[in-house]
């Protein structure tokens, strides 16, 4: 398991990542997601990825990674469900629990 610093829902940095412009394509495309997993040395289908946005689950589905969506940003809960995510949760504690933190 990788570290993770930061305390804020909003923004939790995983440690020796770059910035996400290191890639040529951007989300919905999944090669952001595929060169963070490289860079972590990490499975595609060990990985989760948290996000707010249709893009985030779209993203997450072409990489082959299990998406979460979270409500508190951009999407709302039905629009997250259309993109198909493993999950969807409504609070940090509830994204907790689902992850076994």
């Amino acid at each position: 398991m990788r570290r993770v610093k930061g305390t804020s829902a909003q923004k939790i940095e995983v440690e020796g990542m770059g910035p996400s412009d290191d890639t040529a394509t951007h989300k919905p495309s999944p090669e952001p997601l595929l060169h963070a997993l490289n860079q972590m040395g990490a499975d595609a289908a060990d990985a989760v990825y948290v996000g707010d946005a249709i893009v985030d689950m779209q993203a997450a589905r072409a990489a082959g990674v299990r998406g979460i969506g979270v409500t508190w940003g951009a999407a709302s809960a039905e629009e997250l469900r259309a993109a198909e995510p493993t999950a969807v949760v409504h609070s940090v504690g509830e994204l907790q629990t689902l992850l076994g933190l």
